[in-house]
């Protein structure tokens, strides 16, 4: 599902205009967006986790050649379903 099909889905859902539902979608985003650069951590029970964590610089060696990496310090974003989404998506 791409952002429209989302879009269009969730407005359907709500019974609202595709307008709306893209109102609303760009409402959520912003903030999980917000709760990840202020808190480092949105939860949504049931659902979800999204946790934004700090990855040291790493180096390494590439397979096969001898060329070596570095990989930047930074934050990535992790996610983990929640039990009530687990079930759902295992039943």
């Amino acid at each position: 599902m791409n952002k429209t099909q989302f879009t269009e889905a969730l407005a359907a859902k709500l019974e609202v205009s595709k307008k709306e539902g893209a109102v609303i979608l760009k409402a959520f985003t912003d903030c999980v967006e917000d709760g990840l650069t202020a808190d480092k951590e949105v939860n949504i029970v049931g659902f979800g986790k999204w946790e934004s964590i700090f990855q040291k610089p790493r180096s390494g060696k590439v397979p096969g050649t001898d060329k070596e990496y570095t990989t930047p310090a930074r934050f990535i974003i992790r996610f983990k379903a929640g039990t009530t989404l687990k079930n759902k998506i295992n039943s």
